[in-house]
């Protein structure tokens, strides 16, 4: 079995963040995205432990009033073959 490859996530709220609150979302990176003096959005990316902790982030945001406009979750291994293997195919092998 090979070892689990961290996922990546992104998620992009509406306006500025207050950075008192950074700690709860653990190692995440930060990015505003300012326009004419304004911070419009702010992006927060990183490698959360699990989907549990990614959709633990979209909770706090939500819970803490920030409109969170975009989010990403994605599994940057390969599948499993054993996984795959297991499945039906969906496409019809017949011509």
């Amino acid at each position: 079995m090979t070892p689990a490859v961290p996922a990546t996530c992104q998620i992009s709220i509406r306006g500025s963040f207050d950075r008192r609150w950074a700690d709860y979302l653990g190692e995440m990176l930060l990015h505003m995205d300012v326009r004419a003096g304004q911070i419009c959005t702010t992006t927060f990316s990183g490698q959360p432990p699990d989907l549990a902790a990614f959709i633990g982030m979209l909770n706090l945001f939500t819970n803490w009033g920030y409109s969170v406009i975009a989010c990403e979750y994605r599994q940057s291994g390969p599948l499993d073959m054993e996984e795959s293997a297991e499945s039906p195919s969906m496409i019809d092998q017949r011509q």
